[in-house]
């Protein structure tokens, strides 16, 4: 953003799109693109909301197994393979979580450094937060002056655009 400040842009929109607000600490990425932000410059975001509840949410993310053949990748590159592992998804902290529990005792050895995982132990390959519309607003507004917030016909997807 100081970029935009010392090649005198006198007014800036600033695109944060994708879901990527959600993969984020909200009251950080938001402090943050304020502090960084004029008075004449524009935060454009979007973000899905919870309107399905902890269960909706685990349920999409629990039975997409595109999802699933794509965050395998992970351990795998550690050294695992498919059969060490036991996928999990949960709901914790207003978060989803896709997570692979250990099944069996393995050492992993790079270089010289050596990592030693436990039976039971946890790889969390993604997280995804999740808001109710009045938290999210309620974010929002604790950072921004101005907030005009746009939704789909379900409410599951918002469109904001924020100004000091």
């Amino acid at each position: 953003m100081e970029h935009m400040r010392t090649n005198h842009n006198k007014r800036n929109i600033i695109f944060f799109l994708g879901n990527s607000i959600n993969n984020s600490d909200i009251n950080e990425a938001l402090f943050n693109f304020r502090n960084s932000m004029s008075e004449s410059d524009v935060l454009v975001l979007d973000s899905v909301i919870d309107v399905d509840g902890q269960e909706g949410c685990l349920e999409f993310y629990g039975v997409d197994d595109s999802i699933h053949e794509w965050l395998i990748k992970i351990p795998e590159s550690l050294g695992f393979k498919k059969e060490d592992l036991e996928i999990g998804t949960r709901f914790k902290n207003n978060r989803v979580e896709i997570f692979f529990k250990i099944n069996n005792k393995k050492t992993i050895k790079k270089d010289e450094n050596e990592i030693v995982f436990n039976e039971g132990d946890e790889i969390i390959a993604l997280v995804s937060y999740r808001y109710k519309i009045e938290d999210f607003r309620s974010f929002l507004t604790m950072n921004f002056n101005q907030v005009e917030i746009k939704s789909n016909k379900k409410g599951s997807l918002v469109i904001v655009l924020c100004k000091k």
